[in-house]
């Protein structure tokens, strides 16, 4: 969370998210999140659902997770499953038939 990672620096909240801000040039929640989203399309790339993704990478909320996927990426993680030629969750639930 951001208050252990100030804590780690004996910063307060506060200074700690301003500090990250002017030497890093993003917030520290778009910095976490940017890496929760790389760790997702990773684990998009081995095959796991969306919903798997979504609760893998500490988010609680998939309509959160999804909207926040097509900001990071410019698409749905349909669409970008399709782009990337990776099997959908569709097609995933048509060949267990």
């Amino acid at each position: 969370t951001v208050e252990d990672a100030a804590a780690q620096l004996h910063y307060s909240r506060y200074h700690f998210c301003r500090f990250f801000r002017e030497h890093v040039g993003i917030s520290y929640l778009t910095y976490l999140n940017a890496l929760k989203i790389d760790r997702a399309v990773e684990l998009m790339k081995e095959g796991k659902s969306t919903t798997f993704c979504c609760y893998e990478c500490d988010f609680t909320n998939l309509s959160y997770f999804i909207s926040l996927f097509r900001r990071y990426t410019g698409c749905s993680t349909v669409e970008y499953r399709r782009r990337q030629g990776l099997p959908t969750e569709q097609d995933d639930k048509n060949s267990e038939l």
